[in-house]
């Protein structure tokens, strides 16, 4: 188990004055320049300041200190399956009021295998094919940028290149890990209100949202949900959250739409952000 003695963690302040604890330098930067960096929330959510988030994916803990410090009385249950990542979201979130809950999120209760990457944590994904896709993915990238010379593509590559070398080079390790679904995350905390649903899980997405019973679909104010394999999943998400009533807006992911400006090209697949609201 890891905690602030041991020699594997090292912290580095946010921009709010807190700690952050992290083992790889990098991704944590990536994350809190990601998350502190930009608005997270849209307006039009109107989330209250004592409401109820369920942070899915949530990693190191970046983003549900984000909005621990925005929304200081919010309830903030957050979901992270892998016990070696879930030590340092356990140590980063300790004070914020709300659950840190070991466990996936995905279509049925069960435990499953996932991808882990002891060095880039936050690629790691219950899709075992994420990785062989991102690699893929940069292969088209790296071919293009050569092909085509295009200088700003490898200026965008140089500025993340060890952040991609970790993600591809590193070797993952498969674990096995337990996973549950919303909808028995509402019935054992008794939620009778979510104001924020957010998913970042690498490729599983859809499993996610698969595990919302009828009846507590209503119960989901507002949903971010990073979408990978590109448009067409994209626009699936879109018809399936504006059946449900939502209102949906999509945004492509920052670092996705600087690779895909850089090279100009087909072969990329893009990462979106849905954005959908019930208000």
């Amino acid at each position: 188990m890891l905690d602030r003695e041991s020699k594997l963690v090292a912290s580095m302040p946010l921009p709010d004055g807190s700690l952050l604890y992290y083992q790889n330098q990098r991704e944590a930067e990536f994350a809190v320049k990601e998350i502190f960096g930009s608005e997270q929330i849209p307006p039009e959510f109107n989330l209250p300041s004592d409401g109820t988030f369920l942070d899915v994916g949530a990693n190191i803990g970046v983003f549900t200190l984000k909005l621990a410090s925005d929304y200081p009385d919010a309830t903030i249950y957050t979901f992270e399956p892998v016990p070696e990542t879930f030590d340092l979201l356990a140590l980063n979130a300790e004070k914020v009021r709300g659950d840190r809950i070991c466990k996936g999120l995905g279509g049925k209760v069960e435990k499953r295998k996932l991808e882990y990457f002891p060095n880039l944590s936050g690629m790691s994904s219950a899709d075992s094919q994420a990785g062989a896709r991102d690699m893929a993915g940069l292969r088209c990238y790296m071919r293009a940028a050569e092909d085509q010379n295009q200088n700003i593509f490898r200026r965008v590559m140089n500025r993340w290149n060890e952040f991609l070398t970790l993600r591809f080079l590193t070797k993952s390790v498969t674990i096995e890990c337990p996973f549950t679904t919303i909808s028995q995350v509402i019935k054992e905390y008794e939620l009778s209100e979510i104001d924020l649903l957010k998913i970042d899980t690498e490729g599983v997405e859809y499993e996610v949202i698969s595990g919302i019973s009828d009846q507590d679909w209503s119960k989901i104010k507002n949903l971010i949900v990073e979408v990978h394999d590109g448009d067409e999943s994209s626009e699936r998400m879109r018809h399936l959250l504006e059946k449900r009533g939502y209102s949906v807006t999509i945004q492509m992911h920052d670092f996705s739409k600087a690779i895909m400006d850089a090279i100009n090209s087909d072969l990329a697949t893009p990462v979106y952000i849905i954005y959908a609201t019930s208000s």
